[in-house]
């Protein structure tokens, strides 16, 4: 992997910060799916975050196997309102 592209600074006074990019997967989900209040946050602060397809692959069942209607609801709708639109790598 290369190195993250540098800044272009406006001042010579300031330094570049190091860009973190994001790979996260079903455990790190289903944190914020149980309703993690650090989750939100941070997902909504950090520029670049992924998932996988594999992860989706692991999420979406395990929503639907949850007996109580109430929860699979919650899952779903987590899915579709901060999972579904994160960028996701595919199986190769």
């Amino acid at each position: 992997m290369g190195q993250p592209p540098r800044l272009k600074l406006k001042s010579a006074n300031l330094t570049p910060k190091p860009i973190m990019r994001w790979l996260i997967d079903s455990d790190i989900l289903i944190e914020g799916e149980r309703g993690n209040p650090g989750f939100v946050p941070w997902l909504e602060a950090e520029a670049e975050v992924a998932t996988s397809d594999i992860v989706r692959a692991e999420f979406l069942p395990g929503v639907h196997a949850v007996p109580d209607a109430a929860k699979r609801q919650r899952g779903e709708l987590f899915y579709r309102d901060r999972i579904a639109n994160l960028a996701s790598l595919p199986l190769t």
